[in-house]
């Protein structure tokens, strides 16, 4: 009994090697058909033809990034460092807030 305990693990190690040998196999052979067939080659290239028609649109590029950013495009705002957001305040707010304060001193000059 102790000797067939023994293979069943053994057997189940023998088992798991040949099928992660085989899985690598597979794995190189669909590189190498890859390789063969010149996709890395087609995947550099059509790569490359990307970052040249980014490259050549590069004012298109930045007129939409400056349209976004006016616009208050809160997806492009999530990405900005907030060190580098701006730190103006709402001009509207701050002259209603200036208008109330003001208000507000008037109103406690007044004799009750």
């Amino acid at each position: 009994m102790d000797v067939v305990s023994e293979l069943i693990p053994a057997q189940q190690a023998v088992v798991f090697e040949v099928e992660n040998d085989i899985n690598a196999f597979a794995e190189y052979l669909r590189y190498a058909i890859f390789d063969a067939a010149g996709f890395e080659s087609y995947y550099r290239q059509e790569l490359q033809n990307l970052v040249d028609s980014f490259r050549e649109k590069e004012a298109t590029w930045t007129g939409v990034a400056l349209n976004e950013w006016l616009q208050g495009n809160p997806l492009l705002l999530a990405e900005i460092p907030n060190n580098l957001k701006s730190q103006t305040s709402n001009l509207e707010v701050s002259d209603k807030l200036r208008q109330l304060s003001i208000a507000l001193k008037s109103n406690h000059s007044l004799p009750q």
